[in-house]
C-alpha cells in the first residue's frame, strides 16, 4: 500500500459495508478506491462517500480524478450524476497482449 494513499473501511450499524482510499497531491484529490458490498448499494451510501469527498476537495483546495474501468457503465452513470465529467481514456498494456482501457473523470 502506498505510504501516501489514505484508506478506509465503511462501517454501518458495526458492519463492514465497504471500503475507500484517497490520495491527495498537489493538484487534485485522487479517489482511489471506491467499493460498497451488493447487500448495501442503492442505499445512499455513496453519496454520503461522495459528500465526504467534496469536503476534502474543498478542504485542500483541488479537484477531484478518479479513473474507472470503461465496462463499468452503472459506476460512471453514478459518477456524471455526481457532477463528474469525462476528461480522457487511459489504455494500460496489462502484460500478455492484455490491455486496460480506463476513463478518467474529473469533478471541480
Amino acid at each position: 500500500m502506498d505510504a501516501d494513499v489514505n484508506y478506509y473501511a465503511l462501517v454501518l450499524d458495526n458492519q463492514y459495508v465497504g471500503y475507500t482510499a484517497y490520495k491527495v497531491t498537489p493538484d487534485y484529490l485522487y479517489l482511489s478506491k471506491i467499493y460498497i458490498t451488493s447487500e448495501y448499494r442503492n442505499k445512499g451510501l455513496m453519496r454520503e462517500v461522495f459528500a465526504w469527498f467534496d469536503e476534502l476537495s474543498e478542504k485542500y483546495g483541488v479537484k477531484q480524478h478518479l479513473r474507472v474501468n470503461q465496462g463499468n457503465t452503472q459506476a460512471i452513470s453514478v459518477y456524471q450524476y455526481l457532477g463528474f465529467v469525462l476528461l480522457t481514456e487511459e489504455i494500460t498494456d496489462i502484460g500478455d497482449g492484455y490491455q486496460m482501457v480506463d476513463y478518467v473523470f474529473e469533478k471541480e
